[in-house]
């Protein structure tokens, strides 16, 4: 391939959700428009898969459609998706036995409602209970501490406690997309494509050298080896802030000239780390395995449960299928990444056993097949998805302020408030930034 640079009007850098929702608005806006996406499939952390013997499709990164936009419903019929409201059903194990959880938003409230902002300034979620201490009970407490460690995938001591005031899960108002979430990706994809959106699949971008009105983008071809020079008057960089975190090493960006303030709030600002985990059972352990309670045949499975302080500290099934899901955020993430892959399966399987209250030989014998996702070891990631760090409570406003009219950042961890950290949240972020760089580029040429 030539080295010779390739102008467009606008570039944009990576091709998860928002990227393809900037490079979208950008095309449909009549700009000449080239996306570069490192990896050889587009949706970053949107990844489905497909695996032989498996009755569903198999979501390694997001599953589920929260709370979310008037854009994203608009894509989704678009997408001809058909979610699924997710149940509102939630267990607790303990020492074996498991229990139904009542009215789970509320017990969460009796915490995160004693979270007043105005108090709550630069401190965490640990440090502001540690100067309020609040008198709740123990099962409400442990529901809190999981929900900021496994739903928000962060650290009590880093997490903004001001982010959290008054925060739930909502369940009434979550959905699964049982057909499998890339629709959506591909959905996008399309109205790229039809607008006239040029996408350009292992380009592992090296440097962004910029000025007003200018900049010029080098990527390394996955395939040749070689550099590829790509030149437009704007950039919109949609890359996951692990990325953006990054100094060194396979998918690390260098801007010249730096960041200065954007960088600042780049650094301030919290990416979680996840494990999870999709196990596929034999019929037979899923009948010895489970409790009546959760053995009941549902549509949409059994729902959540929880085991705060297990390895592995929350398990989901959502469908008929003896698929369980296993999910640990934050610490409980940490500690797993530490072992080698087949031992993360191990001490799953040994927390599962724990969890439910069974020989964790059954559990193993049960295992069919396995899926995991490591998204912090995945070098075009470096992590699952923001939260609002501690100290840090404007840095995704600041970030979502255009750079000299030229380099624009999209992306979940831009997103406003409680749409950090979700799809919606990015999706939103990339029709923000492609429009954004449609009226700085000013009247069409």
């Amino acid at each position: 391939m030539s080295n010779k640079p390739g102008h467009s009007d606008a570039i944009v850098v990576g091709g998860g959700v928002s990227g393809l929702a900037a490079a979208r608005e950008l095309a449909r806006s009549g700009r000449s428009v080239v996306l570069l996406e490192a990896r050889p499939r587009l949706g970053g952390r949107i990844d489905t898969r497909r695996p032989r013997g498996w009755p569903l499709p198999v979501e390694m990164g997001a599953e589920f459609i929260h709370a979310g936009n008037a854009e994203l419903w608009r894509l989704a019929r678009a997408a001809a998706i058909r979610p699924a409201r997710l149940p509102d059903s939630h267990w607790l194990a303990r020492a074996g036995a498991v229990r139904p959880i009542v009215d789970l938003d509320r017990r969460l409230g009796v915490v995160m409602n004693r979270i007043h902002p105005r108090g709550a300034a630069d401190l965490s979620f640990a440090a502001y209970f540690r100067r309020h201490p609040a008198r709740v009970a123990a099962d409400d407490w442990a529901l809190a501490r999981g929900f900021v460690e496994g739903f928000e995938a962060a650290p009590l001591g880093e997490i903004s406690a001001r982010s959290l005031a008054g925060e739930s899960m909502d369940e009434r108002r979550q959905y699964a997309v049982p057909a499998g979430y890339d629709a959506l990706v591909a959905k996008l994809a399309d109205g790229c494509a039809r607008a006239g959106a040029r996408i350009v699949r292992g380009m592992v971008v090296r440097s962004v050298a910029w000025r007003r009105g200018r900049a010029r983008v080098t990527a390394r071809d996955a395939v040749t080896g070689g550099d590829r020079v790509f030149s437009g008057r704007a950039v919109v960089v949609a890359l996951p802030l692990g990325v953006l975190k990054a100094r060194s090493g396979t998918g690390a960006v260098r801007f010249r000239p730096s960041l200065g303030r954007a960088q600042r709030s780049i650094d301030g600002m919290g990416m979680g780390h996840v494990v999870r985990i999709n196990i596929r059972f034999s019929r037979a352990a899923w009948r010895r395995m489970l409790p009546a309670s959760l053995r009941r045949p549902r549509p949409l499975g059994f729902g959540f449960l929880h085991a705060p302080s297990a390895a592995v500290p929350v398990w989901w099934s959502l469908s008929r299928h003896p698929v369980l899901v296993g999910w640990a955020g934050g610490p409980s993430a940490r500690r797993l990444l530490a072992l080698p892959g087949s031992s993360r399966l191990k001490r799953a399987i040994s927390s599962l056993a724990e969890t439910l209250g069974v020989a964790p030989a059954l559990v193993e014998n049960g295992v069919m097949d396995w899926q995991a996702s490591d998204w912090t070891g995945d070098p075009f990631s470096r992590g699952a998805y923001s939260f609002t760090a501690a100290g840090n409570d404007g840095g995704a406003a600041e970030l979502r302020r255009p750079l000299r009219g030229t380099l624009f950042f999209a992306g979940e961890a831009t997103a406003a408030g409680s749409e950090v950290g979700t799809v919606h949240g990015a999706l939103r972020s990339g029709v923000r930034a492609g429009r954004g760089a449609s009226r700085a580029l000013g009247r069409r040429r």
